[in-house]
């Protein structure tokens, strides 16, 4: 494999792998998450991060345009085991990641991530209602949701709304057959894009061919008020 540094990060904690593969520099070296391989840089372990396995890491494949700082806070909704969340935590060590999930077993094997990457803080909690997360969380630089839900887009505006620094970044993975499985993917993300758009700036939509058919991310930003 062939490794370069990847110039959209700020740092060395996101490596290319190859042509479209990346990986991220191991916050505790030595441990695997999910079985993926580790790899030596210079002398620094990174892990590959698989994008058969992470939709954000599928967005890297395809050209997604995102940098985080090392320092940044983030909000994770719809965390899951947490394959995605302990990437994310890797490009911030000096931050810290709000992972949010409604599912208790879910929740047992991120809290088992959390004994080896003290920078992550599980939550059980059903992100459909973002007001009563207000108590538990402070505000976020970067947010990322991956939910089944049909509410999708609604969800997504609100926490942006409520936890998003103004010059934050977010991404909305939307999965279409979770809001109609009778309407061609491409319809979902145009209506999508438009309710969006009434509320917030999307600055990049990207489909993730072949790895998630049926998904779309949007990065989007706070609208500027005029």
């Amino acid at each position: 494999m062939s490794f370069r540094e990847e110039k959209k990060s700020s740092s060395d904690l996101l490596m290319k792998v190859g042509k479209k593969d990346y990986a991220t520099r191991n916050a505790v070296p030595g441990i695997r998450v999910y079985g993926e391989k580790l790899v030596s840089v210079n002398g620094e372990e990174y892990r590959v991060w698989d994008p058969h396995r992470s939709k954000l890491a599928a967005g890297f494949a395809n050209k997604l345009l995102l940098s985080l700082s090392p320092n940044y806070v983030v909000l994770y909704l719809g965390a899951s085991t947490g394959t995605t969340v302990s990437h994310i935590a890797d490009l911030v060590p000096k931050g810290f990641v709000f992972a949010i999930d409604s599912a208790p077993r879910v929740m047992r094997e991120l809290l088992q991530l959390t004994k080896q990457r003290s920078n992550i803080a599980p939550i059980l909690a059903n992100a459909s209602h973002p007001t009563e997360l207000a108590s538990r969380l402070s505000m976020v630089d970067f947010m990322y949701q991956d939910i089944a839900s049909k509410d999708q887009v609604r969800i997504f505006v609100e926490c942006m709304k409520l936890f998003l620094e103004k010059n934050g970044t977010a991404i909305l993975c939307l999965k279409a057959r979770s809001i109609d499985v009778t309407a061609k993917p491409v319809v979902v993300f145009e209506r999508a894009a438009k309710e969006l758009a009434a509320e917030v700036t999307v600055v990049q939509q990207l489909l993730l061919g072949a790895y998630y058919p049926d998904h779309c991310l949007f990065v989007c930003k706070h609208s500027r008020v005029h």
